[in-house]
């Protein structure tokens, strides 16, 4: 998981690396509880931060999750009842890929 906590000099000189070899040519998957506004005084270095926001955020298709953990539902550290169980729609079952559209609609239906 990204942004537990800041990254020295060495980390982030290696991620601009990783995402400036993979800047259009691989997909890139980061999951984070943090905003990408709040990554700046994660990186620690204005610079290298916003060259690594250009190239993350450039095709990104960004999913944000709202409500309880997961974790806290199945490990019964809540109080709160347990959500009703929603299938996922057919789209989404299938192994087909999810354009921009898709995912998009997925944020606003939720």
């Amino acid at each position: 998981m990204f942004g537990l906590e800041p990254l020295t000099v060495n980390e982030r000189k290696d991620l601009l690396e990783v995402l400036e070899d993979w800047c259009g040519t691989a997909s890139t998957v980061i999951t984070s509880q943090l905003d990408p506004k709040q990554w700046h005084a994660l990186i620690g270095d204005a610079t290298v931060a916003d060259a690594i926001l250009d190239r993350v955020l450039h095709n990104a298709h960004r999913i944000k999750l709202m409500g309880e953990s997961i974790r806290k539902q199945h490990g019964k550290l809540t109080t709160e009842p347990k959500p009703e169980k929603r299938r996922a729609p057919a789209s989404l079952r299938s192994h087909e890929r999810l354009g921009p559209e898709q995912v998009s609609g997925l944020a606003r239906n939720r």
